[in-house]
């Protein structure tokens, strides 16, 4: 929702927005890009045996082979099907061998009271060898083959997985606009119930206990922290003007964020207590939408201070800055990797926004989505391969995943309304 307009307007709204050099040794690492991608793994996914559920009922596997297929690793291959298409099942382990699959992955269920027991066995198909186990137990199934994904991510890449991850977002509807927070395939959807009912600009904490964000009190917005051990919401700031963008520093200690305390949009830092406010920017142009480097030494953030709205870095200290975009006119919502080795951000082209990547330099430039239409609201996984983002390719917002190829492409199946501001949990 991240659009630019000019300064009295943003008073007028009180920067509803929001809703939106020289380069040093010590900038960010730089990158190689893999433009092309990797070669994709095979991994056959065998039964996993239920006393409680219908052969033709698969909850583990489908939700497994959806994972896998969504980490972008591997292929994923129905042994079922396979055993069919070999006719003979009694030898089917060591003819799945000779069609070139990396592993097979197979299991059993098994249910104690109120929890399940989920165990797994990864296999390497051409020495018949057991590479790992995992046994598991709790109330969700979901949220267990969820970890195992993550597990056989790890064993098999040296990745982590991000099966197990949530995602938080700004749900437009009924008239209000809720935090809520969802699995990272959009599963179990359920609602942070915070003050006001105009809410903005979540941000995730680096470990996760918290959630940063603006929201709309008596009209008046200040920023809020949500703690979710204890599932309510503390106010950090008490301005007579815009508040809003928080982002983390990686420690979790510090919280830039734009305020509009000095007569317009700078960017500030603070404690993550609301304490020692101190301003970072310093220009008679709207600076907004910072995001904080892995490092901590620097802030990406959009300035207008060029003319039109273009990506800047800056130290925390405010000294020294240089501009990252300078091809096209509108360029805005940069947001660092978790790695440090690229940046996300919005362009638009041809009358349509979409995301694209570059290093920390601003250069290989590189666009990932295509679809003709707005996407917007970039956020990254803690993999550093994934990225959430907004589309309106349909009738309304709704969030879509991909990864740094640009090919593979997700809609979290979530009910009517238009979700905005994505944010991905560490």
């Amino acid at each position: 929702m991240n659009r630019w307009i000019n300064l009295s307007f943003l008073a007028t709204v009180l920067l509803l927005v929001l809703f939106l050099g020289r380069v040093e040794a010590q900038k960010e690492v730089e990158l190689s890009i893999r433009e092309s991608g990797f070669h994709r793994l095979d991994i056959i996914l065998g039964e996993f045996t239920d006393q409680r559920t219908p052969d033709h009922d698969r909850p583990v596997f489908d939700v497994l082979k959806h994972d896998l297929e969504l980490s972008g690793f591997f292929r994923v291959l129905d042994g079922r099907e396979l055993i069919s298409d070999l006719g003979d099942p009694g030898h089917a382990k060591e003819k799945w061998a000779t069609i070139g699959a990396d592993a097979l992955i197979e299991g059993r269920v098994e249910h104690k009271g109120k929890d399940s027991v989920l165990e797994i066995f990864l296999s390497d198909l051409a020495t018949g060898q057991v590479m790992g186990r995992e046994q598991l137990k709790g109330r969700e199934m979901r949220q267990l083959v969820h970890r195992v994904s993550d597990a056989v991510v790890k064993r098999m890449t040296g990745e982590r997985g991000v099966a197990s991850t949530k995602i938080a977002f700004v749900w437009h509807r009924g008239g209000k606009s809720e935090l809520y927070v969802v699995d990272y395939d959009g599963h179990n959807p359920r609602p942070l119930y915070g003050p006001g009912s105009l809410k903005i600009g979540p941000a995730w904490s680096p470990v996760g206990k918290h959630l940063a964000f603006t929201a709309f009190v008596n009209g008046e917005p200040d920023l809020f922290l949500w703690n979710f051990e204890q599932r309510r919401a503390k106010q950090l700031t008490r301005f007579p003007s815009m508040v809003a963008g928080a982002s983390w520093s990686s420690d979790g200690k510090k919280l830039a964020m734009t305020l509009a305390k000095d007569g317009n949009s700078e960017i500030y830092i603070m404690q993550n207590d609301g304490s020692r406010i101190r301003r970072v920017t310093r220009n008679a142009a709207i600076d907004c939408s910072p995001s904080w480097s892995p490092s901590g030494r620097e802030i990406a953030f959009t300035s207008d201070r060029s003319g039109n709205p273009q990506i800047y870095v800056t130290d925390v200290d405010g000294m020294e800055r240089r501009r990252l975009t300078f091809t096209g006119q509108y360029n805005e919502s940069a947001a660092w990797s978790p790695k440090g080795d690229r940046i996300a951000y919005v362009a638009r082209e041809a009358g349509f926004f979409d995301v694209w990547v570059m290093d920390p330099l601003g250069r290989h430039r590189r666009r990932l989505t295509f679809k003709g239409t707005s996407n917007e609201d970039p956020a990254w996984a803690p993999d550093g391969r994934h990225i959430v983002y907004v589309s309106t390719r349909g009738h309304e917002k709704e969030l879509f995943l991909t990864d740094l190829s640009g090919r593979m492409e997700y809609m979290l199946p979530l009910g009517p309304g238009d979700k905005e501001e994505p944010t991905w949990s560490p």
